[in-house]
């Protein structure tokens, strides 16, 4: 008996809508939209939508004569009712669409479609399309053959890779694509699984739009819905999961499904035995060695800038590895990408600025610059040297000798077998002959006074070196105290918009606080290490991804286009949460 009652309501239900699908609202603006691409190849085939949001009695349709009807017109219709304060209100939408392959190139006006709604006419906007002589599907697939496809849903999603067995460090292109057989109204943001031993970057895409193939004798509309390139970070078979997506059916009740591809394969190879000279770059480079000047003055600085420009893992490798002579003091080089992601591979350049400061005079010779990267295609390294250099150092003054405190001073330089030693120039206290310390009041003071203030200190900090004798146990205890005093840093740059800035100060403080908390060496720390320490600290699998997505979008953010404070505003508080979530689960 209940079974029969829901059947009866159920039915109640549909006669309503009906019923409501067949009212008009009295005052409506009825609108007609002709959509479709304004650009296409010859080969291609597109989709053509007519839509109106009022029942209509009649329609025309545009002019259609240069184009290949291949399917249509297709009818769609969908409702929606709103009841607010006693209140009801009601949309309808009806769409016509058309599958079209144009009959030569060439630019095409089909005027405009009309519906007929009530007895009144009303007339769409119009649309030009130019055909272009070049088919882009054709172009896709050369780079991305689809000749069979094996999954037996009508409605999923399929992961495409240019290429399944690389090397370690090379990209691969990926494409998501969606293949249906059922007329979709909306497609969700794409949900991007979590990558395991890959380093990944999406590729600007734009809207997903249907166009029509035919695989395996059946039709399917297709569009891509996403780009991408990943690069391995490690050797042997690692897996691309599955990505998943929420699309809107077109029809009554606007029915949703999950669509989801299937896991790809990708066979990494490890590279050949490496050179001394490889930094990690594998791909196709080129190298620019500039010195801003070679003639100067004792103790002025130089910079030395290395630009490595091609397509590949640029943001990945790192400087190359430079010998300077004696004489020549200089620190860790400056680096700033810039990359370019937009064809379907990571190109672009990478500049390494070198300071560096002659501390004696002379003529001192700059060693060549040796860059080597691995060609994946040649499937070998390729070293770029650039020439040597001479460096002109001159004699500077008294003051620039000084002036800098890392600089030797007179009495530091080595004695090189000259009769006469370097004459003191300074005051110089002298005392009476004969005059003792040893034996005086102030000799046995000068002996108990730091006993003293030993005993003392050795007292009073008894407990702290208690407490810090674990040295691991300290780095665990103040990860957490560092952490925020970084982060306050980065709060400042925040309030001022410094993005880059705020940014660094983020990866400063999350690398540092995984570095102490796990007691990581700062020379053993990398993702992989730290996603191995922060599982055998029994760290759930959702924290760990959210560290390792939060890590991505700050080392992507540095270099991307600025972006809005909302958003460094959220990527700020997520990174208090996660130290917060971590610091409450390992103790």
């Amino acid at each position: 008996m209940d079974y029969d009652n829901k059947k009866y309501l159920k039915l109640i239900y549909v006669v309503f809508t009906l019923f409501l699908l067949s009212a008009t609202v009295e005052g409506q603006n009825v609108k007609v939209i002709l959509d479709g691409p304004t650009e296409v190849g010859v080969d291609d085939r597109f989709q053509l939508n007519v839509t109106v949001n009022a029942e209509p009695t009649e329609f025309t349709p545009p002019d259609l004569k240069d184009f290949q009807v291949l399917t249509g017109p297709n009818e769609s219709s969908g409702s929606s009712v709103q009841i607010i304060n006693g209140r009801m209100t009601q949309s309808v939408e009806f769409t016509y669409s058309y599958i079209l392959q144009p009959r030569k190139a060439g630019k095409f006006n089909l005027g405009t479609a009309s519906y007929t709604v009530k007895g009144k006419k009303y007339v769409s906007n119009s649309l030009t399309i130019e055909v272009t002589g070049t088919s882009s599907q054709s172009n896709q697939n050369t780079t991305q053959p689809e000749q069979k496809i094996d999954e037996t849903d009508d409605i999923f999603l399929k992961v495409i890779l240019d290429k399944t067995n690389v090397y370690q460090g090379e990209f691969i292109t990926g494409t998501v694509k969606i293949y249906t057989k059922y007329d979709l109204r909306n497609l969700d943001p794409v949900s991007l699984p979590a990558f395991d031993g890959f380093y990944k970057e999406e590729i600007e895409t734009p809207p997903a739009r249907l166009k029509l193939e035919v695989i395996n004798g059946q039709r399917f509309g297709t569009a891509t819905v996403q780009k991408f390139v990943l690069i391995p970070q490690k050797a042997g078979e690692l897996t691309v999961p599955p990505y998943k997506i929420i699309c809107t059916l077109n029809g009554f009740f606007s029915e949703k499904y999950e669509a989801k591809s299937r896991p790809v394969k990708v066979t990494v190879k490890p590279l050949p035995t490496r050179p001394a000279s490889f930094t990690g770059a594998v791909g196709k480079f080129n190298i620019d060695v500039k010195y801003d000047k070679t003639k100067v003055k004792e103790n002025e600085p130089v910079i030395l800038k290395v630009s490595v420009s091609g397509a590949g893992n640029i943001k990945l490798f790192d400087a190359p590895k430079i010998s300077f002579p004696e004489g020549i003091e200089t620190s860790e080089p400056s680096v700033t990408n810039k990359t370019n992601d937009k064809d379907g591979s990571i190109s672009g350049s990478k500049l390494f600025e070198y300071l560096l400061i002659p501390r004696a005079p002379g003529k001192i010779t700059l060693p060549p610059v040796e860059f080597s990267y691995f060609d994946p295609i040649a499937k070998q390294y390729k070293t770029l040297t650039s020439s040597s250099t001479t460096l002109e150092v001159e004699p500077g003054s008294a003051d620039s000798k000084t002036a800098t405190g890392t600089s030797m001073s007179k009495e530091d330089l080595k004695f090189l077998g000259k009769d006469i030693e370097y004459i003191k120039l300074n005051d110089i206290k002298l005392r009476k002959s004969g005059s003792r310390l040893y034996g005086s009041l102030l000799f046995f003071a000068s002996y108990l006074i730091p006993l003293l203030l030993f005993i003392g200190i050795l007292i009073l900090r008894r407990n702290y070196i208690k407490q810090n004798a674990n040295t691991a146990l300290t780095r665990n205890r103040k990860a957490q105290k560092f952490a925020i005093k970084r982060l306050k840093k980065a709060k400042e740059y925040l309030a001022q918009s410094k993005k880059e800035n705020f940014y660094e100060e983020v990866l400063k403080a999350l690398w540092g606080y995984l570095s102490d908390k796990l007691n990581i060496p700062v020379s053993e720390l990398s993702r992989e290490n730290a996603r191995d320490q922060l599982i055998h600290a029994n760290v759930d699998e959702e924290s760990i991804n959210r560290v390792m997505n939060l890590l991505d979008t700050c080392e992507f953010a540095r270099y991307a286009p600025a972006s809005a404070d909302n958003s460094m505003d959220s990527d700020y508080r997520e990174a208090i949460q996660i130290i917060t979530q971590i610091q409450e689960r390992i103790r």
